[in-house]
């Protein structure tokens, strides 16, 4: 375990306190902030990590965001502590002292919670709008190991990941549906009555009728997602993004795989890599003009690492994609900012892909570039398509 566990971060008030605010938050996203922890690859020494780390698990809305800011400020007073420091267990002073502890009086009010020297309690707090069950309530009782009594540690003040939220669900349906429609593409076969009236209007004359494309639907959508490891703490992110894919109708059971890192010789058809098959056979069932993909990876970005291998790899995968399928799009969960000198920032650059940070403004172009109302040539930047190709 990393130097969480040398730590007193009062990340179980900090829960208890967003879930009585209306927070949706149960086990499952605090289990998540733990597992992270104990993965080594964000440390709690560095608190633009860490504070990421808890918007990107906890926060999912802008209102909520203004919330957390709040909360945290209360539960990590700012003047406590001006730099993250690993606490040191305080020397025993019970050789020193002969003194016979106060007798313990019953008070009305709720007792409050005893360090143990292993474990720190907390209790579930219901709160509206979120089922919460008898089990759920059970597991939430987790025990999360401190070295002693829970004290507040203060976080230095975050630069980078201020203006940095992660796509919501419901702005996720809004991107599917927006996919799932159709567009006007290819060549001027069908007649623009409105168009044609409009310039009759203006000209006094008859004109030459105007013409626009056909209606185009969208094809089949094909979503790879990185699983493990880096990627742990972006689990709910991609639990939302295959849900709200399949609840639109966007994604069928079919269309969606698992990999760790970079696509090797097979993929996996669920998130427990159970059931794995070849990418050639993934490949030979897509259907080369009507397929687009989206890839959701950290690139290596969250560990900030530089690996060559994973850059070769992955390129070599995305060659092989591009001739069978129409468009890529990578989206990536950790910000832009952070992608610098690592493979994420080298995958960026390659052919055929374009990579944006999954909050809203870059998955919602992700989505425009998947359903041709954006256009993206290699080494230009997005910019809405020219009129005809791109009208409705």
């Amino acid at each position: 375990m990393n130097n969480s566990s040398q730590l007193n971060l009062p990340f179980s008030e900090l829960f208890s306190r967003l879930r009585q605010a209306g927070f949706p938050l149960g086990i499952c996203d605090y289990n998540l902030l733990v597992e992270a922890l104990q993965t080594d690859i964000y440390d709690p020494l560095e608190p633009e990590l860490l504070k990421l780390l808890l918007q990107t698990i906890w926060v999912k809305t802008s209102s909520q965001k203004q919330q957390f800011e709040e909360i945290f400020r209360q539960v990590v007073p700012q003047d406590s502590v001006s730099t993250f420091q690993p606490s040191q267990s305080p020397k025993s002073e019970t050789s020193k002292s002969n003194k016979k502890p106060p007798p313990l009086t019953p008070t009305p009010s709720p007792a409050p919670q005893k360090p143990t020297g292993k474990y720190f309690f907390f209790p579930a707090t219901p709160q509206l709008g979120t089922a919460v069950t008898v089990e759920e309530d059970r597991e939430i009782v987790k025990a999360v190991r401190t070295s002693q009594k829970p004290d507040f540690v203060a976080f230095k003040p975050t630069a980078n990941p201020e203006d940095y939220l992660p796509v919501t669900g419901q702005e996720m349906v809004q991107g599917w549906y927006n996919l799932k429609r159709s567009v006007r593409a290819g060549t001027k076969l069908e007649l623009d009555v409105a168009a044609t009236i409009e310039q009759i209007k203006r000209q006094g004359k008859l004109v030459l009728p105007i013409m626009k494309p056909r209606r185009l639907k969208y094809g089949s959508l094909l979503l790879l997602i990185d699983w493990r490891g880096s990627m742990q703490p972006f689990h709910v992110l991609s639990r939302q993004l295959v849900s709200t894919a399949q609840q639109t109708g966007c994604l069928t059971p079919q269309g969606c795989y698992y990999f760790h890192n970079y696509p090797h010789s097979e993929l996996y058809c669920d998130s427990q890599f159970n059931t794995e098959i070849p990418v050639e056979q993934v490949l030979a069932g897509l259907a080369s003009q009507h397929t687009v993909v989206l890839i959701f990876s950290d690139a290596g970005a969250a560990r900030r690492d530089y690996i060559p291998r994973r850059i070769e790899e992955t390129e070599s995968f995305l060659q092989r994609l591009k001739q069978q399928v129409k468009t890529i799009v990578w989206l990536n969960p950790v910000p832009e900012s952070t992608w610098r000198e690592t493979t994420a920032a080298e995958i960026a650059k390659l052919k055929n892909i374009k990579m944006f940070p999954a909050d809203s403004a870059g998955f919602h172009k992700a989505i425009g570039i998947l359903s041709d109302r954006l256009s993206w040539f290699p080494g230009s930047a997005w910019e809405p398509m020219s009129r005809g190709s791109a009208s409705l």
